[in-house]
């Protein structure tokens, strides 16, 4: 039985995410599957963001191409670098855009906001009609996907295994080995010489005989910036869940840019 007649049968299949750079913002298409009713197709400004009316075009514009590549279901979403929702309608919850192809006319239904449960067509979410829809697009089966985890874990526990096995004939056995040769009293004689030379080390550091090294100044130096940031933050706890929140938005912002310029500018297709 070949992955193709499997595909059609199956219910449980997962199917990559497609990512495409325009202009000025980037697409991010996640195609239906056993985890999706329908498609989602989100438009992710970096830097500016274009007033309503243009993101709303481009929504239309993106929605009719991609219906045109994969006939199933789409809701266009449209979000900042901050990855926020961008609310690009007048009323409320009608930012999202849902368009379908109504196969009995061939025309595209769209509509701003959501669809119920009796408009939505169902025969366009079968594991059938996806395969067909999705000829060309990378999947994966959750069996496989399931065994591949299982063989992953096994080889993990194998080299653990290994890695004990070398560190006993590697370490334990030949130290074993001297110190049966040298003597039990060896053993006595070297805990009481660590245990001196640190109890001197301690104390001529204590004096200030022994001079902190670099790396230990920089710990210590942290440690005390740690503690005094740690301070403020007990007096001041809502100032510092905002300063956290725009961490989190800045961290957010940098990687929405970083994701944007790795991908390669793709051509939009004539619709």
């Amino acid at each position: 039985m070949t992955d193709l007649t499997i595909h059609n049968e199956n219910s449980d299949v997962f199917r990559d995410n497609i990512k495409e750079r325009r202009d000025l913002y980037y697409v991010s298409y996640q195609p239906a599957d056993s985890r999706y009713q329908f498609s989602f197709l989100y438009l992710t400004y970096p830097d500016s963001i274009p007033d309503r009316k243009v993101i709303k075009e481009q929504m239309i514009s993106e929605m009719l191409e991609w219906l045109n590549r994969f006939p199933v279901p789409v809701m266009v979403s449209a979000f900042n670098a901050a990855d926020d929702c961008l609310d690009v309608h007048d009323e409320p919850r009608k930012s999202d855009l849902v368009g379908y192809i109504d196969r009995a006319t061939s025309k595209i239904v769209q509509r701003w906001g959501t669809l119920n449960d009796a408009e939505f067509p169902k025969e366009q979410s079968t594991p059938q009609y996806l395969s067909a829809a999705y000829p060309t697009v990378p999947f994966r089966l959750k069996e496989a996907v399931r065994r591949g985890a299982d063989r992953n874990a096994i080889q993990l526990r194998r080299g653990l295994r290994l890695f004990r096995i070398a560190a006993v004939f590697l370490v334990a056995i030949p130290l074993a080995v001297n110190i049966l040769s040298l003597g039990i009293n060896w053993i006595g004689y070297a805990l009481w010489s660590i245990s001196v030379s640190v109890g001197l080390f301690k104390f001529a550091k204590a004096l200030g005989w022994i001079k902190p090294s670099a790396r230990q100044l920089a710990k210590d130096e942290e440690m005390r910036k740690m503690k005094h940031y740690y301070y403020h933050c007990e007096q001041n706890p809502i100032g510092f869940g905002r300063l956290r929140a725009e961490n989190f938005e800045r961290d957010a912002v940098q990687k929405t840019r970083q994701e944007f310029e790795s991908l390669s500018s793709t051509a939009r297709a004539a619709s």
